[in-house]
């Protein structure tokens, strides 16, 4: 009997030998789940952590846009960060800007009229040289100097061949509210003999002569005429001032300070003065006044009287 129960003992201890060799099923299962648990664990773990790295990126991104941008003021809202605009320029009150035409106003308004023009010839030289054609010459190459020097403004009655009256080309100068008028034209006398240039201002009937000298200066205004109307202290200037630089470059009469009554010389409120350039009667000056240079030095010493003149009144000097 002992030998059966060992017997019983050994089988059972056999049995459950194999069983835990071969594996018990609950243990097998449970070995399985846990064996799935953990592959589920390993399959996840990667997600996880790129979702979490993620994440993490993100909020290092954030943090730092969040650290370029300026920090906004309690009460304000924040700025964002924009390209620097240039400094605005701020227009200074104390010497305000004079409109362009105040500055062209602030130049003096020198008006030049042509003599004759159109229909009227004006007189005729022995060659057939016509008054009207050189007259206009001269008084385009005087408005071109002064023009040059830049400070004068200058105007024309006209500018080509064309028929202009006598109170048209006053009522030119007029409106323009010109600060001088100068007309030029050529003489013109029975005797071929004579020759020479001359200034003529407005006056009376009679007609004074005077030499031109430095001497004379003060008296040319007073003794110009001894009629009315008196000839304005302006005009007499101006008038001295041309015989002045005149003698420096052409003949001049014996009396070159003549006053006569003149249409274009009638206005009251414009200094004016008429230049007769020389007589295109005498052959000699009629080929003279026809060369281009003999004129040049006319107008120019015309312009050296007008800057005189002007110089004079910005300096004080007197006019009588």
């Amino acid at each position: 009997m002992a030998r059966a129960v060992w017997a019983w003992r050994g089988v059972m201890l056999g049995l459950l030998t194999a069983a835990l060799s071969a594996g018990h099923p609950g243990a097998v299962l449970a070995k399985a789940s846990h064996h799935r648990t953990a592959a589920s664990h390993g399959a996840t773990a990667p997600a996880h952590a790129q979702s979490k790295g993620r994440a993490t990126a993100q909020a290092h991104a954030k943090q730092k846009t969040a650290s370029s941008r300026p920090v906004a003021r309690r009460g304000k809202a924040p700025t964002t960060a924009a390209k620097p605009t240039r400094p605005v320029k701020v227009a200074l009150a104390a010497k305000p800007r004079l409109p362009a035409d105040a500055h062209e106003a602030v130049r003096p308004m020198i008006v030049i009229d042509a003599g004759h023009g159109g229909r009227d010839p004006g007189a005729i030289g022995p060659r057939g040289t016509r008054e009207k054609d050189v007259t206009l010459a001269m008084a385009l190459e005087l408005r071109r100097m002064l023009d040059a020097t830049g400070r004068y403004r200058t105007a024309m009655t006209r500018t080509r061949d064309q028929s202009v009256s006598l109170p048209e080309r006053l009522a030119f100068a007029r409106g323009r509210d010109a600060d001088l008028l100068i007309a030029i034209h050529a003489d013109a006398s029975p005797d071929r003999r004579a020759r020479g240039a001359s200034v003529y201002v407005s006056g009376g009937r009679g007609v004074s002569h005077l030499a031109a000298s430095s001497i004379n200066s003060g008296r040319i205004a007073q003794a110009l005429t001894a009629g009315e109307p008196r000839p304005s202290a302006s005009s007499a200037w101006l008038q001295y001032s041309m015989i002045d630089q005149l003698s420096e470059e052409v003949d001049m009469v014996i009396a070159p300070a003549r006053a006569a009554h003149l249409y274009v010389l009638g206005s009251r409120s414009i200094p004016s003065v008429l230049l007769e350039t020389g007589f295109i009667s005498n052959r000699e000056e009629e080929v003279l006044l026809k060369q281009p240079a003999h004129r040049r030095r006319i107008v120019g010493a015309v312009k050296d009287a007008v800057d005189d003149y002007f110089r004079g009144i910005r300096e004080g000097a007197p006019r009588t």
